[in-house]
């Protein structure tokens, strides 16, 4: 057997695969009487009828979103039949005008060839459908195929790529805001392009801006307290979300011991969120080596907060409410080889729904589900501790979808879902894909509203990823809405008391290493415990939608400071 292969045209070799940007040929040159035996030489004319019949007609991809894998390839196997002697020839031409997949190379066994189409990976793409073809010639003793077509050829084979948006349901992010002021929200959904005006009850949005067909930012103007429905054109574009107005209460600064016997050990982070909504405070005790991890409830009657209402869960990773505030979202990995994504009653506790996966197979031992944050594509994206792997959870259809990421654990989401901080790679909620660079996050690291900056460990980075200075001595922090401010937590190096310090972003940093300077001095803050006997370790940080008073989860309890 002889066989000769040559590709004409722009075309690049790559792993074994030819890339294009327009069109591709390749030419394969088999003699026939090498593959099945005959007694003619490898000139001859003389052929018989002779057919080709190929496996598929059509091949066809999808993508659940930019930022899923890509799909499995599909092979294409053309089979020769009634040629007993001759010179055949096998043209592949690819028309693939954006570099939709790649086509290996032919393989030839017995009167058979197989190209294997391999579809290229979703986030290269942008949303939508996109076409090509692939374009097959078998013919004898002619080159060009001018001459010789067996009978099935040529076959054209057309191929599609589907990349849905990924966006999961209707959402409004953020979706409480403080009332009487001004502000923006981004919109998410599907339908929107034609949009020209949008409502928040009665009242219309001052501006609105149609990023895409699934995104739409609107500022609404000072709004009473209350909740207001979201509607589109008076309605005439679907979309079921609503914007809730708060009022924040009178917050005195109190010190809110955990339950005897509950304490955090060093090095666990307790985890904490707060729901304006019910004006209630979700504390996540990690559990040290010993002991399964609990989530408290704080309620807020008004002038005080009751004894919190308290739930073990085995392998309870994080929390945080969905995005339409009707329950509690909570990541569970007691193993392995699962993780779950369980509901919970934001007032009761009590589990609703849980939802399972089987985990990605990784080479790294010890794999576990670590993390996440909410975007404002209505995904939970959710952080594996070794690998490459992650899963987007759809808050709205309750489905995973695994994903290809470099992040690490703990990931942060800006205040308006737009940007999730993955440790050192950025998750775009516009686009749903991943960028090159991001920002750095651990366990007490934080957003300000848009994800221009944040803060870890008290450096503080931009969305890229780029160092602008530290904040010096924290051991929590959390930034402000505007990105102008970091309130940190510092231990009095006496009594080992936290102390609470403000550092001011607007000014340059200066010194070596180049530190924000602090405004003000320390500020004496309620003690969850006594002076001296006080639990050594780090501290998570809420806020009120208003950024008016901090929520301090601190190794032995929580602490309410408003802000002065």
């Amino acid at each position: 057997m002889a066989v000769r292969g040559k590709s004409r045209g722009r075309a690049s070799r790559r792993r074994g695969s030819f890339r294009t940007s327009a069109l591709l040929s390749i030419l394969l040159v088999v003699m026939i009487t090498g593959i099945l035996g005959g007694c003619g030489s490898g000139n001859s004319s003389t052929h018989g009828s002779g057919s080709v019949s190929f496996s598929t007609n059509t091949i066809s991809f999808k993508a659940a979103a930019p930022f899923a894998q890509a799909p499995s390839s599909q092979t294409i196997t053309g089979t020769v039949t009634g040629v007993t002697t001759g010179t055949l020839y096998v043209t592949v031409q690819v028309n693939n005008p954006n570099s939709l997949f790649t086509v290996t190379s032919p393989t030839i066994t017995g009167n058979s060839g197989q190209v294997s189409v391999v579809p290229a990976i979703p986030s290269g793409l942008s949303v939508g459908s996109f076409s090509g073809s692939i374009t097959v010639n078998v013919c004898l003793n002619d080159a060009t195929c001018q001459t010789g077509q067996l009978s099935g050829s040529p076959q054209t084979i057309p191929v599609s790529y589907v990349v849905a948006s990924g966006v999961d349901g209707n959402t409004v992010t953020p979706r409480v805001v403080p009332a009487n002021t001004a502000g923006t929200v981004i919109l998410r959904g599907a339908g929107f392009t034609g949009a020209t005006s949008v409502n928040f009850g009665s009242a219309a949005a001052s501006s609105l801006t149609v990023v895409s067909d699934s995104e739409i930012h609107a500022s609404y103007p000072a709004l009473a307290a209350g909740s207001y429905p979201v509607t589109i054109n008076s309605g005439n574009i679907s979309f079921s979300a609503s914007m809730l107005a708060v009022s924040p209460p009178a917050f005195t600064a109190t010190a809110i011991p955990y339950p005897s016997g509950d304490a955090l050990i060093y090095p666990d982070t307790a985890g904490i969120e707060y729901d304006a909504e019910r004006t209630t405070l979700f504390v996540l005790l990690p559990g040290g080596n010993s002991t399964n991890p609990k989530l408290l409830r704080y309620g807020f009657d008004g002038s005080a907060w009751g004894s919190p209402t308290q739930v073990s869960m085995a392998g309870l990773q994080r929390v945080h409410l969905s995005p339409d505030g009707t329950h509690l979202l909570a990541l569970v990995m007691p193993d392995s080889t699962d993780t779950s994504m369980v509901e919970l009653d934001p007032v009761s506790l009590a589990q609703t729904k849980v939802t399972t996966v089987a985990n990605p197979s990784v080479p790294e031992s010890g794999t576990v589900a670590c993390g996440f944050a909410i975007a404002n594509d209505g995904n939970a994206i959710v952080e594996f501790a070794l690998g490459d792997n992650g899963f987007a959870f759809g808050t709205s259809s309750r489905l995973f979808t695994l994903m290809s990421t470099d992040g690490t654990c703990d990931p942060v989401a800006s205040g308006n879902g737009a940007v999730v901080a993955l440790g050192g790679t950025n998750y775009l909620a516009s686009s749903g894909t991943f960028t090159q660079q991001g920002a750095q996050t651990d366990s007490e690291a934080t957003a300000d509203f848009v994800g221009d900056k944040f803060v870890y460990f008290g450096s503080v980075e931009d969305g890229a990823g780029q160092f602008l200075g530290y904040t010096n001595g924290l051991v929590g922090q959390i930034i402000n809405s505007p990105g102008t401010r970091v309130y940190g937590i510092t231990l009095d190096p006496n009594l080992g008391v936290p102390t609470l310090a403000t550092f001011d972003l607007t000014a340059t940093p200066s010194g070596n290493p180049p530190l924000f300077p602090q405004l003000g001095t320390t500020m004496a803050l309620p003690d969850t415990c006594s002076p001296g006997s006080c639990s050594g370790g780090f501290y998570a940080l809420a806020t009120t939608p208003d950024g008016s008073v901090l929520f301090i989860a601190g190794p032995d309890g929580v602490i309410v400071q408003p802000i002065p």
